[in-house]
């Protein structure tokens, strides 16, 4: 075994090992994006819900406020 096919063994063993890392980290990339794809989405539809929780607590206490108003007018007719 010559110098020349340690160092071409060494250096194609480098090579696949790098090749693979390479290759597991774009799957690691590509499986990331789809998953920030999915939660963006979530994201979304859990700020939608909120909102919509918000305004729907605006309107039950405008409701109740009125409610009040109409008590605090019946109780001071005399």
């Amino acid at each position: 075994m010559g110098i020349d096919l340690i160092i071409q063994l060494v250096m194609g063993g480098a090579i696949a090992a790098l090749v693979y890392f390479l290759k597991v980290i774009h799957s690691d990339v590509r499986q990331n994006t789809k998953d920030v794809g999915k939660n963006s989405g979530k994201i979304q539809e859990v700020s939608n819900e909120v909102k919509h929780e918000k305004e729907m607590r605006q309107v039950q206490f405008n409701t109740i406020k009125e409610s009040l108003d109409e008590i605090k007018e019946l109780v001071k007719k005399p």
